[in-house]
């Protein structure tokens, strides 16, 4: 009998890790509340690397499911204000009254100001390549890699959300291997259907 008490709280543990285990994945998880989101507002401190210069600012992002995306850019200073639109793959730039087309903004969808849309791609795809459990900023994490070959480079985001609201803290877009773009979430709320 004392044999049986030893053992039950090991089966009891044993259990109820196994059933965790053949759960939905963090992974998984992500991409069906991404698809599920109806609408998220990111503030994204977004540093962009270039051959010979970085460009940082900070962009206040509103994702609309039903509509067109919008953003605003904080900061800095000399270009704070400046908003633009983001329908399907054309985006339109609104500064002090004025609109601008920018059409593609290149083969592969990727610049500075579209960090958050090609983000949101990757992260309702559910095209995940690799999935890891890990800690960033001191909070239990899932790193979500999702990779694919654009049409002039290969595209490879490296994104970290919330284990406990599945929300993006920080990613990264790398092209041809090399890191282009790094995105920490200094706000992040979704809107669930």
């Amino acid at each position: 009998m004392k044999k049986l008490l030893i053992l039950l709280p090991i089966f009891l543990v044993l259990t109820s890790l196994s059933s965790c285990s053949s759960g939905e994945s963090g992974a998984d998880a992500v991409t069906k509340t991404m698809r599920d989101t109806v609408s998220a507002n990111y503030r994204a401190d977004i540093t962009a690397h270039f051959p010979s210069r970085e460009v940082s600012f900070i962009l206040d992002y509103t994702y609309n499911r039903e509509g067109d995306d919008r953003a605003c850019v904080v900061s800095p200073d000399e270009i704070a204000g400046m908003c633009f639109t983001v329908t399907g793959e054309r985006s339109t730039i609104s500064f002090d009254g004025a609109n601008l087309e920018m059409g593609r903004l290149n083969e592969d969808n990727l610049s500075p100001l579209s960090t958050v849309p090609v983000l949101m791609k990757h992260w309702t795809s559910g095209n995940i390549s690799e999935q890891t459990n890990t800690k960033i900023f001191d909070r239990d994490a899932y790193l979500i890699i999702s990779r694919n070959s654009g049409a002039s480079s290969a595209i490879e985001t490296r994104s970290w959300f919330s284990k406990d609201d599945l929300l993006p803290l920080y990613a990264e877009i790398f092209s041809d291997g090399e890191r282009v773009i790094q995105c920490k979430f200094e706000r992040a709320e979704h809107k669930l259907q």
